[in-house]
């Protein structure tokens, strides 16, 4: 196809988009079309004139006319004063339209709180995690700041990747173009970079979106039955497309030390650059490396990590595509979430403080809680019981830097007994 021949066609895109639009909006009382009906309907139109190539490329267009349509429809919104999406979010998109708070969110109750932190606190030294958190300049005082401000905190490590540098924020600029269809460039690029220059600082590493929400106490629990040498990966297992399952994006994912190494030590020629589906072609190049996804459910069979918003897991809404992708048939309900979740994904920055208000402020006086064994293998629905917490049983096999320290810590507690049984 010539250049006359490929204009000729985006300009016929052109117009039948907005010839829709005007459609649309008259045959149905001004309201603005649905995204979806836009794209079917486009894509159905010029399926019989040109080949598959040059229909990815047309409808790259024809998705970046969709989000200006999207954009129509909040501007008539807000000026309507109407909600134009009133259903829990399930995509970008969707997403997108719920304007999310512009103000930092400070809890100012911590000299109320009571809470006893020192086991959390001691995992967060025997389970050391990285998070890193994928965004773009445009996003970083709109999400990412309210990740940094919320559940990044309680993180060993936490990095953000953009498409540039920003060192006030700061963020590692990647020099990947914006858009998703990138995002496999960028997330290589991002594991490469921190094995190079963190790999030393933590035994797991998290990626996570800048819409995702993580209890980061919780993963380091879970974490804590498992060895960092292992080559392994944690998230929501699909079982579509690549043969061993492979994790979601949106819920993040977390590989062991050994599965990054594998991974930044891998043959150039082995596993896509770009383009694809990130998390897919992630799952694709692991599977390669001999590196598995991990089950991540309790002991009860019950889900942690949430490629989706909590009310969407609690109450069902899910996308039509789901139930054949989740290997462990797509439940819903609060009897098929764990008491200790991870994740959960498409998360608007109010929402962020919603849940760190749950997770961390939200109590009830006279109570408190007991300390649940949760890990285990869940095909074996053992039932749940309230167990004292040692971290003798359940702490991670330290890598070699760590169990030195742990050693000369011993020692140093052996020393302080003796002394105190001498006087």
């Amino acid at each position: 196809m010539n250049q006359i021949q490929l204009v000729g066609l985006f300009f016929f895109v052109g117009i039948l988009l907005g010839s829709l639009v005007s459609f649309y909006f008259v045959a149905h009382d001004g309201k603005m079309p649905q995204v979806s009906e836009v794209g079917s309907t486009v894509k159905t139109a010029i399926s019989d004139h040109q080949d598959r190539a040059t229909i990815g490329d047309i409808m790259v267009e024809v998705k970046r006319l969709q989000r200006v349509i999207m954009q129509l429809n909040a501007t008539k919104a807000n000026n309507s004063k109407v909600v134009y999406i009133d259903k829990v979010p399930t995509n970008h998109e969707e997403l997108d339209l719920k304007k999310g708070t512009n103000r930092l969110i400070e809890f100012k109750d911590s000299s109320m709180h009571t809470d006893d932190h020192r086991i959390a606190n001691e995992l967060a030294k025997k389970v050391r995690v990285l998070c890193w958190i994928t965004t773009y300049s445009e996003n970083l005082q709109k999400r990412a700041i309210h990740i940094k401000n919320t559940w990044g905190k309680r993180c060993n490590k936490l990095l953000f990747f953009s498409d540039k540098d920003e060192p006030n924020f700061p963020a590692i600029g990647l020099g990947v173009d914006t858009g998703r269809e990138h995002l496999t460039a960028k997330t290589m690029r991002a594991f490469d970079y921190i094995y190079k220059h963190y790999y030393n600082e933590a035994d797991w590493f998290l990626k996570a979106d800048d819409d995702t929400y993580v209890i980061v106490e919780n993963l380091r629990y879970m974490l804590s039955a498992h060895s960092p040498s292992e080559a392994i990966y944690f998230g929501q297992v699909f079982s579509v497309i690549v043969k061993q399952g492979y994790n979601s994006g949106g819920a993040g994912y977390i590989l062991s030390a050994e599965a990054l190494s594998r991974f930044a030590k891998r043959d150039a020629t082995l596993c896509a650059q770009d383009q694809g589906a990130e998390d897919v072609e992630m799952g694709l190049c692991l599977e390669k490396l001999h590196v598995v996804p991990g089950d991540t459910r309790d002991k009860l069979g019950r889900s942690r990590f949430h490629c989706f918003n909590p009310q969407t897991h609690l109450h069902g809404g899910y996308p039509d595509w789901y139930p054949q992708y989740d290997k462990y048939g797509a439940k819903k309900g609060v009897e098929w979430i764990s008491d200790y979740p991870i994740s959960f994904h498409y998360v608007s920055p109010d929402e962020l403080y919603d849940l760190e208000y749950f997770a961390y402020h939200f109590g009830v006086y006279g109570i408190v809680n007991g300390l649940q064994d949760l890990n285990g293998d869940p095909n074996l629905r053992k039932t749940t019981s309230t167990t004292t917490f040692t971290t003798s049983t359940t702490s991670t096999p330290p890598r070699q830097p760590e169990r030195k320290q742990q050693q000369q810590q011993q020692q140093s507690e052996q020393q302080i007994q003796q002394q105190q049984q001498q006087q």
